[in-house]
């Protein structure tokens, strides 16, 4: 039978996933609800008996709190002090990489992204860690993983899979898509006031590629931020790849089907 620290943070696991599920339905953080179950998990840690592993999944739970108030260095910070305790690397840094576009930082999750080790790792980590690649835009090695996971045939990876193909026959790389999400990015954080929770990308070939952020917020509003976007690309790109990648918005509708990865569940 698991010790009764190892019962605690499954459960307290199962609720910070449960609450990102209810901040996907809704696009709305309940900073009372995160508080509860930070504390929560602070009154786990300072057992003096908690174990490593216990420990280290609290981190980890903890950083993504953090990250649900966009509160970058804070998620950061724990997630480090999640790995020194011990946590698998590679689900640090696929939660790492999510948690990042979660708060909005696209280029900084690509960066975590690239530096990963997946040497060792086995499908379910390749495939979380191409789930994080397409957040950012990384769609080529994002199509690599998951061809090398055996995921290739789901929702998401057949609309990756031919955004990279869209991507080949014109001579465009990763790199070129990232920046343009980035962009975009910056000018919603500015613009907006929840944190980034889903997206949706649709690629065809001779239509081309759309990647959208899902936001919540009045028409009068989203068709601010959609012309913002329009905008900063237009003065920022002008390469062969603009004529077929088009970033917008997709409006928060309470029940749609959005696309809003759970990142690395660990537990005991």
């Amino acid at each position: 039978m698991l010790p009764e620290p190892g019962l605690a943070i499954n459960k307290l696991s199962e609720d910070r996933l449960r609450l990102w599920h209810k901040i996907a339905e809704t696009h709305f953080v309940d900073e009372l609800e995160i508080r509860r179950l930070f504390n929560r998990i602070d009154n786990l840690l300072i057992d003096p008996g908690v174990e490593f592993t216990v420990a280290s999944i609290a981190l980890h739970e903890q950083a993504y709190l953090f990250a649900y108030q966009m509160k970058t260095d804070n998620s950061l910070h724990l997630f480090k002090d999640a790995q020194r305790a011990g946590l698998d690397k590679l689900a640090v840094s696929i939660s790492t990489a999510h948690a990042l576009y979660i708060c909005g930082e696209i280029e900084m999750s690509k960066d975590e992204i690239l530096r990963s080790d997946i040497s060792d790792a086995e499908n379910a980590g390749l495939s979380g860690l191409a789930d994080s690649c397409v957040h950012t835009g990384l769609l080529q090695k994002a199509r690599d993983l998951y061809i090398r996971s055996g995921k290739q045939k789901g929702e998401v990876s057949t609309q990756v899979i031919r955004a990279a193909e869209i991507m080949d026959q014109i001579g465009a790389n990763d790199d070129q898509v990232v920046r343009r999400i980035a962009t975009a990015a910056r000018v919603i954080k500015s613009m907006s006031t929840h944190p980034f929770i889903a997206y949706d990308l649709f690629a065809m070939h001779d239509e081309g590629i759309l990647y959208r952020f899902v936001v919540k917020g009045s028409t009068e509003r989203l068709v601010e931020i959609d012309m913002a976007i329009d905008e900063a690309l237009l003065n920022e790109f002008d390469e062969e790849i603009d004529e077929v990648l088009s970033i917008g918005l997709a409006p928060y509708e309470l029940g749609a089907n959005i696309l809003a990865a759970d990142g690395y569940y660990v537990g005991v």
